[in-house]
């Protein structure tokens, strides 16, 4: 666990990180390896060098316990894409509207209220509430893209491998 749960009225506000080491947001998602093999080599290839060069940016919300990261949004934004590419809240931390917060700075980043997103089919159900919130259109069903033997749903547009 990335902290102790803390009592569910001290989480208030939810402070901006200052900047935090690649390593530190790259910790709590390094989990998402079991949907998505070799995430840690696409944060390191693709998304350190896009945060150094802007194509990309994080976007989060820490813990005021302990600043450990409780959100993390994480945005492509190039001349041929705008994409959301990670959207992630601990589980002590959801339903408490941090993924919508993280995703509506990542929306207005992006320069577009519906980005290119995928969710995989064992996330979906998830996700649903979310996706009906921001009137996110399924645009794709691709099976084995990142897994073999799965599904990834993506909205409102077209996937692109490796981004």
């Amino acid at each position: 666990m990335l902290y102790q749960t803390p009592d569910i009225h001290e989480f208030g506000q939810f402070a901006r990180p200052t900047l935090h080491a690649p390593e530190e947001i790259f910790e709590p998602i390094q989990h998402l390896e079991a949907l998505y093999p070799g995430i840690g080599g696409w944060f390191h290839a693709k998304v350190i060098p896009g945060l150094r060069n802007g194509s990309r940016k994080i976007f989060s919300r820490t813990s005021p316990v302990n600043k450990t990261p409780l959100a993390i949004a994480i945005a492509k934004r190039t001349p041929e894409e705008r994409k959301l590419c990670t959207l992630w809240v601990t589980p002590e931390a959801r339903n408490l509207g941090l993924a919508a917060i993280c995703a509506e700075e990542a929306f207005s980043w992006l320069g577009t209220k519906k980005p290119l997103f995928t969710v995989p089919d064992l996330r979906i159900e998830a996700f649903k509430t979310l996706l009906n919130r921001w009137g996110f259109e399924q645009t794709q069903a691709v099976d084995g893209v990142y897994r073999w033997n799965s599904r990834e749903y993506v909205f409102n547009g077209a996937l692109r491998r490796h981004s």
